[in-house]
């Protein structure tokens, strides 16, 4: 039980972590997204090789 209880409390810790840094938050967030808009661009601009 004590597994779970820890694991609780890191994931509240956690939450009120991000909750105080929005922008951090908003930059984890956004950050992978660019860079696999990024990859799709750059997919779709040179189609693979028959």
């Amino acid at each position: 039980m004590a597994f779970w209880t820890q694991l609780m409390l890191l994931l509240w810790k956690n939450s009120m972590y991000r909750r105080r840094q929005p922008v951090q938050l908003l930059v984890e967030l956004l950050w992978p997204l660019f860079l696999f808009f990024i990859l799709v661009a750059v997919r779709h601009s040179h189609p693979p090789l028959e």
